[in-house]
C-alpha cells in the first residue's frame, strides 16, 4: 500500500526540499572555502603559542642554567665560608627575586657540609613545614660539623629585607648531600647537571634541579631548584581550546611538561634507592597525543609547520618544534587542538548566510503555510476530531466542521453521529473498558486471562433504613449523586468499574491495562473515596442529607479477567476465589466497626506509603483457608495525600495495637490485656471485641490447637 501524504504537508515538503537543495548548496561552498581559513588561522595560533612557550621554557630552564654557569665565578672564593650570613647570601637572593621559578639555591661540600636558601613566596605548607613565622620570606639552613666533629643543622628565618626575625634552630642533621643524586651526577659533570622531573618534599609541587661542580679549598656542587608547576599551569592557561593539548618532551618521548604534573613523578632517595618514574607521550591514554609523537617518531612532522591528523573520526591541527637551548637533551614542544576549535571564522560567514537564507526562506515559507492551511483547513478538523474520539477526549465541546466540498461535509456529519454515539455507549459501559478497546484497536472476544488483580467492594452502611422512607426518584437522584462522586474517585485512581449493585460498586484495578501501582492506586481511592462520603451532601425540595457511611473492602489477587457472556451481548469482569473474598472483607467491617480492611498481600506491598493496622485471622464463609486481615487506617505522609497522614500519636498507639494483637495470638493475654485496655484508640469497638474474647479466654481456656483464627459463618 502507497503511503499517503496530507495535503498541506506535501505543498510545505516541496518548498522544504527546493530551500534544502539551495541551502546545501551555499552551505558547502562556504565550508569549502572556510577550510583554508581555517588551516591558516589555527597555524598562526600554533606558531604564537610555540613561540609563548618556548620563551617560558627559557624562562624555566635556561635562566637558571645560567645563573649555575655564572655563579661559581661569580662567588670567586678560594674557602668555604662559615656561618648563616656569608658572602654570596646577596648574590642568592638577587638570584631568587629575579626568577620566580627559582625554588632554592643550595651548595653541598665533599666534607657534606650544606647551604641553602629558599625563597618562601608566601607559601603556607612551606612556612608550615618549617614551622616559621608567619612573615617569614626566606629560610636558610646551614650544615656543618661542630667542635666534637657531630653534624649539626641550623635553621634561620629572615624576612624581605634579609632582617633575621627569629633565633636560629638547631638539632642534629640528618640530611647528606652527598648522597643524593644531584651531587653525585653534578660532581662528575663538568659541564652541568638537570635531574629529571620529581616533587619537592617540602613545596609538594614538581621540579626539577640544575647542578655544576665549584672548587674552593673543599670542593663540591652548586645547585638550583626549579618549580616546575608555574609552567604546567602556563601550559594549561596557554592550551588551544579545552580540548587542546601542549606537552613537551624529549627524543625518546619522555614527558618534560604537561598541564597535568601527574605525569612526571620523582621520587628522591639516596644514591642506591633513586627511581624515576617518568610517563611516556604515548603510554598516558591519551590517543591524540600518541598519535601525534608516532607521527613525530615517522618523520611525517616539519618543525616548526602545522599539520593535520584524524583520531577517532575528529581532525587536528598540530605543531611540533625543537627546542634545543636548554640544559640536558633536547625538548620537543607539541600543540594541538581539533579543527573545530578554529572554525569561529567559517562560522561566522555561514551564520551569515545561513541568517539571509532563512530570511528569505522563511516569508515564502510563511506564504506556503498559509496557502496550504487554508486549502486543507476541512480536513485537518476532522483529523482532530476523529484523533479526539480516538484519545476517548470527549468531554472537550465538538468544533464544528464547515466546508463548501460536498465529501468534506458528509464527513463531518458522520464523525459528529460517531461522537454522540460513542458518548452514549460509556453511559453503559465503563468508560475505560471502551477507552481501551478503541485505543488498541483490539475486538472483544469472549475468553479471558489469569492475572494478579486488586479489586474493591463498597456498600453503604445502613442503606436499607435509609431508602425505606423515600420515593424511588428521590432516590435515584440521591445514589446518582453518591455514584458520581465515588465512581469519579475510582476513574480518577485509574480503576475501572466493574458494575453498580444496588448500593455498591465493584472496581478492578491492573485490568484491562496493566499497571504497576495498582495496589497504591486503590488504597488511595478507598481513602479518597471514604474522606469524601462522609462530606456527602445530597439537598432537593423535600430534604437534605449529610454524609453517607460506607464500608470498603481491597482485595490483592490472582483472577481471570475478560469478557462473559453470548456472542451478541458480553461483560467484562473478575471471575475467582480473589473476587469473592474481596466482597468478604467490605462485608467484615460491619462485624469488627472498621470502614476499610484490605488482606495482607496489599499491606506488604503498600506498607512504605500507607499505614496499616492488623485486625484478625479470619476465615470468611465459604473460604478454604483464613487470611490475615488489616485496617488501611490513612497515608504515611510520604507525598501521597498528605491531609489523610496518620499523626504521631495514632503511629504510637498503633504500635502498641500491634503488640497487644502479637501477644494475643502468642497465647500472652493477660499481657495483651493490659495493653488493649491502655489504648486511647478511638476505634473502640474493635477494642472492645478483643478484650471480650481475651476475657472468655481467660475464664475458658482454649484446647492446646488454639490458633487464632477466626470462623465466621455467616457473610
Amino acid at each position: 500500500m502507497s503511503r499517503k501524504y496530507r495535503f498541506a504537508v506535501a505543498i510545505q515538503t516541496i518548498f522544504i526540499v527546493i530551500f534544502s537543495v539551495v541551502f546545501m548548496a551555499m552551505t558547502a561552498y562556504n565550508f569549502v572555502k572556510g577550510e583554508e581559513v581555517v588551516l591558516e588561522a589555527g597555524q598562526e595560533l600554533l606558531e604564537e603559542v610555540g613561540l609563548n612557550v618556548i620563551e617560558q621554557l627559557l624562562a624555566v630552564y635556561r635562566h637558571p642554567a645560567d645563573i649555575i654557569e655564572d655563579l661559581p665565578m661569580l662567588i670567586g672564593r678560594t674557602q668555604k665560608p662559615k656561618g648563616i650570613i656569608r658572602p654570596e647570601l646577596t648574590l642568592f637572593v638577587h638570584m631568587l627575586n629575579v626568577n620566580k621559578n627559582i625554588f632554592s639555591i643550595y651548595q653541598g661540600w665533599s666534607n657534606g657540609d650544606f647551604y641553602q636558601i629558599i625563597k618562601t613566596r608566601g607559601e603556607s605548607r612551606l612556612i608550615q613545614e618549617f614551622n616559621a613565622p608567619s612573615e617569614t620570606e626566606y629560610i636558610i639552613t646551614s650544615i656543618t660539623n661542630n667542635s666534637d666533629n657531630n653534624r649539626i643543622s641550623t635553621v634561620a628565618f629572615f624576612d624581605n629585607k634579609i632582617n633575621q626575625i627569629d633565633s636560629s634552630l638547631t638539632k642534629a642533621a640528618q640530611y647528606d648531600p652527598r648522597e643524593r643524586l644531584w651531587y653525585v651526577e653534578g660532581r662528575n659533570r663538568p659541564t652541568g647537571y638537570r635531574t629529571q622531573n620529581y616533587k619537592f618534599k617540602t613545596l609538594n609541587a614538581l621540579g626539577a634541579s640544575v647542578t655544576t661542580p665549584f672548587t674552593d679549598d673543599i670542593g663540591g656542587v652548586l645547585g638550583v631548584d626549579v618549580r616546575l608547576d608555574h609552567l604546567a599551569e602556563f601550559l594549561k592557561q596557554k592550551k588551544p581550546g579545552k580540548d587542546g593539548r601542549i606537552v613537551v618532551f624529549s627524543e625518546d618521548g619522555t614527558i618534560l611538561a604537561h598541564e597535568n604534573t601527574q605525569y612526571s613523578k620523582w621520587t628522591e632517595g639516596t644514591l642506591e634507592t633513586s627511581e624515576v618514574h617518568a610517563a611516556k607521550v604515548d603510554k598516558i591514554g591519551d590517543n591524540v597525543l600518541a598519535a601525534l609523537y608516532s607521527a613525530y617518531k615517522q618523520g611525517k612532522t616539519t618543525d616548526g609547520e602545522a599539520f593535520s591528523f584524524e583520531v577517532d573520526e575528529n581532525t587536528y591541527l598540530a605543531e611540533i618544534a625543537t627546542h634545543m637551548h636548554t640544559p640536558g637533551t633536547d625538548r620537543v614542544v607539541a600543540i594541538v587542538a581539533p579543527t573545530s576549535h578554529f572554525t569561529h571564522k567559517i562560522n561566522s560567514i555561514a551564520r551569515k548566510n545561513i541568517l539571509i537564507s532563512l530570511l528569505l526562506s522563511g516569508i515564502g515559507f510563511a506564504f506556503v503555510v498559509f496557502a496550504s492551511r487554508k486549502l486543507s483547513s476541512s480536513l485537518k478538523d476532522l483529523s482532530n476530531e476523529a484523533d479526539t474520539i480516538r484519545g476517548f477526549d470527549l468531554s472537550q465541546p465538538r468544533v464544528p466542521v464547515k466546508s463548501q466540498i460536498k465529501e468534506i461535509a458528509n464527513l463531518a456529519n458522520s464523525i459528529a453521529s460517531m461522537r454522540t454515539g460513542i458518548k452514549s455507549f460509556t453511559q453503559y459501559l465503563s468508560k475505560d473498558l471502551v477507552q481501551y478497546y478503541i485505543q488498541t484497536g483490539k475486538e472483544p472476544t469472549i475468553g479471558g486471562d489469569r492475572r494478579v488483580v486488586t479489586l474493591l467492594f463498597s456498600d453503604i452502611s445502613g442503606f436499607t433504613t435509609l431508602s425505606e422512607p423515600i420515593e424511588p426518584e428521590r432516590l435515584i437522584r440521591l445514589m446518582s449523586g453518591y455514584f458520581e462522586e465515588v465512581g469519579g474517585i475510582v476513574s480518577n485512581c485509574g480503576g475501572m468499574i466493574d458494575k453498580y449493585i444496588g448500593d455498591s460498586l465493584m472496581a478492578i484495578w491492573n485490568a484491562p491495562e496493566k499497571r504497576s501501582d495498582h495496589i497504591e492506586k486503590a488504597c488511595e481511592a478507598a481513602l479518597r473515596s471514604s474522606k469524601a462520603v462522609s462530606e456527602f451532601e445530597f439537598e432537593d425540595e423535600v430534604s437534605k442529607f449529610s454524609g453517607m457511611a460506607t464500608r470498603f473492602g481491597l482485595f490483592c489477587g490472582e483472577a481471570v479477567v475478560g469478557n462473559v457472556g453470548s456472542p451478541d451481548r458480553i461483560n467484562y469482569t473478575a471471575f475467582g476465589a480473589s473476587v469473592n473474598l474481596a466482597s468478604r472483607l467490605e462485608g467484615l467491617n460491619k462485624y469488627y466497626g472498621t470502614t476499610i480492611l484490605v488482606n495482607q498481600t496489599i499491606r506488604e506491598k503498600a506498607h512504605k506509603e500507607f499505614i496499616f493496622r492488623s485486625v484478625d485471622r479470619v476465615k470468611p464463609k465459604g473460604a478454604l483457608e483464613p487470611i490475615s486481615v488489616y485496617e488501611l487506617v490513612g497515608t504515611a505522609g510520604k507525598g501521597r495525600l498528605p491531609n489523610m497522614a496518620v499523626s504521631k500519636r495514632q503511629i504510637d498507639e498503633i504500635e502498641r495495637w500491634e503488640k497487644a494483637y502479637e501477644m494475643y495470638h502468642a497465647q500472652r493475654w493477660k499481657e495483651a490485656l493490659e495493653i488493649f485496655e491502655g489504648l486511647q484508640d478511638g476505634n473502640g469497638f474493635l477494642k472492645s471485641v478483643y478484650v471480650q474474647r481475651i476475657h472468655e479466654l481467660l475464664e475458658n481456656p482454649p484446647k492446646s490447637d488454639w490458633d487464632g483464627v477466626t470462623v465466621m459463618k455467616s457473610k
